[in-house]
């Protein structure tokens, strides 16, 4: 089975579900994701202040956390982290 990151696309159409009063699951099945998929990535990814999901910022974290775990790549992003957001 091979394994495809969330895109941005797919976080921004999440936060619509999620304030929609949509479900995980039900989310999940929308996204044609795996509703472990979605959880892990609200809580990854959350905002644990405010209990809301912000697929921006969502996204910003997903990319911080990639660019620390692979430093070899520095060369091809920039060091300014909110650019990260496309």
């Amino acid at each position: 089975m091979s394994y495809t990151q969330i895109s941005k696309e797919e976080r921004l159409k999440l936060e619509s579900y999620l304030e929609a009063g949509l479900t995980q699951e039900c989310a999940a099945g929308k996204l044609g994701r795996s509703k472990g998929t979605i959880s892990r990535e609200i809580r990854r990814n959350g905002n644990l202040v405010t209990g809301r999901y912000d697929a921006r910022a969502a996204h910003t974290r997903s990319k911080r956390r990639h660019y620390v775990k692979y430093p070899f790549f520095k060369h091809l992003v920039p060091p300014f982290f909110p650019r990260l957001i496309d």
